[in-house]
């Protein structure tokens, strides 16, 4: 059967002027999806083991930011199968091209995946924010600031989630309109409104350690190299502009089934990179536990908790001894003996520390009989490394 003169087969709408059903071999972006998908989850599945790895073998260390992590790695799985079995069904399609009968079973896994997608973006904020509760003191100010995004982001997001679930009474005519029932058409509300949430919250995040680190007693270079990692989330934010741009290209086509597979498309890149970028906070600990030579560009003079101690070029031993916690780090202003610094880290040897954890504080004593250095930390004596 010509499917393309084919008068049994009906469209889900008429073929605008100029164009004409094609149920055979349409134009599909199937193809382009089924890439980028592939490419996204490859990146991200060496970027969340590497994550994994590191703080299960390296710093020993798991926290909520990790299982956060885990969890977006799952949905973003799941997101990605829901985007492909739609695509099988007919979704990549123009509208004209998909048969009628089969629009239902293209849009089921569709309407499931816009859940899906966000909750994977309340996870990657999460995992983020979560990151840098543990890097500061409950006492220091930045904090606040973290639990406040910790909050609008489960509480946003979560809406959103509801809103999209519940859209329509019963749930399945979001993708099958021949069922009786009612439905509230919020979803291209939804879908802008989580647009503009997705890139207010990529500069929240970006934007909330930039004080705390500008206070840090590191140098302007060391200062931009910490900052470096936390601004990726510039690339996050771009894909999340083309987002929006994508679904007012959706908003005003009569093509639903074509542009919507463009916005998936982008979304499934947007929501990856951002996941990628979480991840992407642990890796110069990784860099430094397996390559001293590669880790040495991103890490060095830049450690999570790295306090410089002062030494005299005139005695034989110098004795110096500091209180050192994350809710009061102050500025030393004596000058530093030439190649001589300690890195206190009492609890992790990550390298983006940029406080110790709550209620820490660690008594610290060196002793500098020359050309030998040696450090006592109290309590552990396990967290000081001498460079």
């Amino acid at each position: 059967m010509d499917g393309a003169n084919s008068t049994a087969i009906t469209g889900v709408v008429a073929p605008p002027d100029g164009e004409t059903a094609n149920f055979v071999s349409p134009e599909t972006q199937q193809g382009f999806e089924f890439a980028a998908i592939a490419i996204c989850l490859f990146l991200v599945t060496i970027c969340v083991a590497i994550r994994l790895y590191t703080r299960i073998f390296i710093t020993q260390r798991m926290g909520w930011d990790d299982y956060t992590c885990i969890a977006a790695y799952i949905l973003t799985i799941l997101t990605s199968t829901l985007h492909l079995v739609a695509d099988s069904n007919g979704l990549g399609r123009h509208l004209w091209d998909i048969p009628a009968s089969q629009y239902p079973n293209a849009l089921k896994p569709f309407v499931i995946a816009i859940g899906t997608y966000l909750l994977l973006q309340m996870s990657v904020k999460l995992t983020c924010l979560l990151f840098y509760r543990t890097i500061f003191s409950s006492a220091h100010k930045t904090t606040i600031f973290v639990n406040v995004g910790i909050g609008f982001v489960i509480v946003v997001y979560l809406g959103m989630f509801f809103e999209s679930v519940f859209e329509c009474n019963p749930v399945a005519r979001a993708w099958d309109r021949s069922i009786p029932g009612t439905c509230t058409n919020a979803q291209g509300v939804i879908s802008f409104f989580s647009g503009g949430v997705n890139a207010f919250s990529d500069i929240y995040i970006l934007l909330v350690p930039v004080p705390a680190v500008y206070a840090l007693p590191l140098g302007r270079w060391q200062k931009i190299r910490i900052l470096a990692v936390f601004s990726l989330g510039l690339f996050a934010c771009a894909l999340s502009a083309v987002r929006i741009f994508m679904l007012y290209n959706e908003s005003r086509s009569i093509d639903f089934s074509w542009e919507t597979t463009r916005v998936g498309i982008w979304s499934v890149i947007e929501v990856n990179v951002g996941l990628i970028c979480a991840c992407l906070f642990v890796f110069p600990a990784f860099l430094k536990h397996h390559g001293h030579s590669l880790s040495k560009y991103m890490t060095r003079r830049s450690s999570r908790n790295s306090y410089s101690i002062p030494l005299s070029d005139n005695k034989t031993t110098s004795n110096y001894s500091s209180t050192w916690s994350a809710g009061n780090r102050s500025r030393d202003r004596t000058s530093i003996h030439p190649g001589t610094k300690v890195i206190i880290n009492p609890e992790t040897d990550e390298d983006l520390e940029l406080g110790s954890r709550a209620s820490s504080e660690w008594r610290v004593n060196v002793t500098r009989p020359l050309p030998a250095i040696s450090v006592d930390a109290w309590p552990g004596n396990g967290g000081v490394a001498v460079t």
